[in-house]
């Protein structure tokens, strides 16, 4: 198995995500049982306090065991550090590898709270949520009337209302949401993971010390120089985000340029800068881009109202 995926695919063997990635979806196929099966007649707390407890632990437990048994295996060999050509594919291809294998390991929340959505879908239907809610106000609180009602009217409102929750406010906040965080944390951890595979830990903390004072230095001249005009500091969050990219985009060439001219950890240092810092200059770049083109936008219709004005008047 081992020379076979050598021999034909070797970037995956080299990310031995061929045992990892099966173990992942097996986990996250269990987590979304776990939270199918939690939702009962019993459930009369709301949706967040029910991931605490015995399901966050095992979150941690599987998280970190499935991270580090992979790490391991991960770093007896390193085709980068030993020189072994790769091409460019093969590199994105690790990238890629790095970033679902994180994203798989870490998000195990997101099939829980999906499997409770299903699980409120399939169980309690709108005729049966309507049929109860519908003989109480919106801002109707039971607790305030529990001595007036039976007891099993009280748990049929909860049930009913924790359902209605479940199937309509609570799954955007539990599930798409956290799915972007672990996406946005993926990524970045992907990209760590990388850099220290490319360069070395020990090349990876002084790139880490360098951002730190290379980030101060950006935040002191961003701090001293934007408030010396008055365009600027009307624009101050876009010319601090111009300043970053600037100073992203200097890193960038160096790190070009710079390649196999200056010694192997400053070449390696200005790397990691370049590779780490990329999401955040691409995210900067668009917004920067979009408020360009909605003040081109405002502008060339604030135009067109005046000329359609001028002339009506005359």
């Amino acid at each position: 198995m081992n020379k076979y995926l050598l021999e034909r695919y070797p970037t995956i063997w080299n990310t031995h995500i061929v045992w990892v990635l099966p173990l992942a979806l097996l986990a996250q196929v269990l987590f979304f049982i776990g939270g199918f099966c939690l939702i009962n007649d019993d459930m009369h707390y709301s949706i967040y306090s029910s991931y605490e407890g015995i399901p966050l632990i095992l979150n941690l437990i599987v998280s970190v065991l499935l991270l580090v048994g992979w790490l391991i295996y991960l770093f007896r060999n390193n085709a980068l550090q030993h020189f072994y050509p790769l091409k460019a594919r093969q590199l994105f291809g690790q990238f890629v590898c790095f970033f679902l294998t994180i994203l798989l390991s870490i998000s195990l929340e997101v099939p829980f709270f999906a499997g409770q959505k299903a699980k409120a879908h399939w169980r309690y239907t709108d005729s049966y949520i309507d049929e109860v809610l519908h003989y109480y106000p919106e801002d109707y609180q039971m607790y305030d009337y529990t001595d007036y009602y039976p007891q099993e009217q009280v748990e049929e409102y909860y049930i009913a209302q924790n359902a209605q929750r479940l199937k309509e406010t609570d799954f955007k906040y539990c599930v798409y949401e956290p799915l972007q965080m672990f996406v946005i944390l993926s990524f970045f951890m992907a990209m760590v993971l990388f850099c220290i595979r490319a360069t070395g830990l020990r090349t990876f903390l002084f790139s880490v010390v360098f951002s730190g004072v290379l980030s101060l230095l950006v935040t002191m001249l961003a701090i001293l120089f934007i408030p010396l005009t008055e365009f600027t500091s009307y624009y101050d969050e876009e010319c601090a985000m111009g300043l970053f990219l600037l100073t992203y985009v200097v890193v960038l060439v160096l790190s070009l340029k710079l390649q196999g001219k200056i010694r192997k950890l400053f070449s390696g240092v200005l790397l990691n800068v370049s590779i780490t810092f990329f999401g955040l200059a691409f995210f900067f770049l668009g917004y920067l881009l979009i408020k360009v083109l909605y003040h081109f936008i405002y502008l060339a219709s604030i135009s067109e109202d005046y000329y359609d004005y001028n002339t009506f008047n005359t």
